[in-house]
């Protein structure tokens, strides 16, 4: 019996570490910009790792790649959304909003967003949130609800969120209108490229 355990042990053991040098590859290749062969990387590991899982469907959701989509791949992230993995939560909220693999459906959209946009070091989900309030998409419109995920996207660098918060402010929309506060926001979002930010900046004339 002593045997059987030491063999079970060991080879979780080596399949923590097989996983482990397949996300490290993958980790790699993406840092070289070579998508598909990182994606092939953690194609290999995604069951055994959830790391892996959740960088291959990062591709995904940022058009890095373009998989064909299987109800395998579906199972294998939900249960970790449902796990309350927020990068799962963020990454099906994605899919639903965009139509990845999926039928587009704002308010399913919209409840991922909202679970995952809780955890406070998700930007991403923050301003996803926001968006969708402001628009009314999955929810009812509320300006003053997607000023506040603005803000606190925005705060954590999301240079989009930045540009958007700044909108809010210029043109008074769920918050009182202040165009110095306007130009605070739209200097963030320049500074990191966002040629609209860059645009507004120069209108605003501050």
């Amino acid at each position: 019996m002593r045997k059987i355990v030491v063999l079970i042990v060991y080879i979780i053991n080596f399949a923590t570490i097989f996983a482990q040098n397949f996300k490290s590859e993958g980790d790699d290749l993406v840092a070289k910009g070579n998508y598909s062969a990182a994606a092939a990387m953690y194609e290999q590991c995604m069951k055994q790792d959830e790391e892996c899982l959740i960088n291959f469907f990062f591709l995904i959701v940022e058009g890095k790649i373009e998989p064909q989509f299987t109800d395998e791949l579906y199972n294998l992230i939900s249960p970790l959304a449902e796990k309350e993995v927020f990068f799962a939560q963020y990454i099906l909220g994605c899919m639903y909003y965009h139509g990845i693999g999926v039928e587009e459906n704002d308010q399913k959209a919209f409840e991922f967003f909202q679970k995952s946009a809780v955890n406070e070091d998700n930007e991403d989900a923050q301003y996803y949130l926001s968006t969708m309030y402001q628009d009314g998409l999955g929810v009812k419109q509320d300006y003053q609800v997607a000023v506040m995920w603005y803000q606190k996207s925005a705060e954590q660098g999301e240079a989009i969120a930045q540009n958007n918060l700044a909108v809010m402010y210029r043109d008074g929309l769920g918050v009182k209108q202040d165009y110095q506060e306007a130009k605070k926001w739209f200097q963030k979002a320049a500074e990191q490229g966002i040629q609209n930010a860059i645009d507004n900046l120069r209108k605003l004339g501050l």
